[in-house]
């Protein structure tokens, strides 16, 4: 099952590695956090970038959400699994499924799609959301990304 550990916003990577290095292999099956790619103006160019999906967030799948838990509370970085009421929550199958729907093991990048707006309608012509405009809320040209219907942002 996958479950989301929090960490500080802007170290997503850094605690990917240090988390991998102190749960023991067997505890997770994986560890990662979805990511999108973008382009950004740079010095009056587009630049291809990638960018987390949930900032602060990492995905940890595992039977065994308390002893991940353990040791992330033996690090000095803050990581915790979320939790409700002491219980660790997994991510719905809806969650699941819409991530992994985008990604695939190894891989956790949403490509870029295209999109066009035509008056109110946002037409999707190329990626991965083709299909799948109503996910799409709104759009933001001058930042090359959307927000999804689930309040998720991506590329646009």
């Amino acid at each position: 099952m996958w479950y989301v550990i929090q960490v500080i916003n802007g170290r997503e990577d850094v605690m990917r590695k240090r988390i991998e290095r102190v749960v023991p292999t067997g505890a997770m099956q994986e560890l990662f956090y979805p990511q999108y790619q973008t382009e950004i103006k740079v010095h009056g160019e587009w630049v291809n970038t990638t960018k987390p999906l949930f900032p602060g967030y990492l995905i940890c799948d595992t039977a065994d959400p308390r002893t991940v838990q353990q040791y992330l509370l033996r690090m000095d970085d803050f990581a915790r699994v979320l939790s409700q009421d002491g219980q660790f929550v997994p991510l719905a199958k809806e969650e699941v499924q819409l991530i992994g729907g985008f990604t695939h093991r190894g891989d956790r990048v949403v490509p870029m799609s295209e999109a066009l707006k035509d008056g109110d309608q946002v037409v999707v012509t190329a990626g991965p959301l083709l299909g799948h405009e109503g996910l799409i809320k709104t759009i933001n040209r001058r930042k090359s990304t959307l927000i999804w219907s689930s309040t998720c942002a991506a590329d646009a």
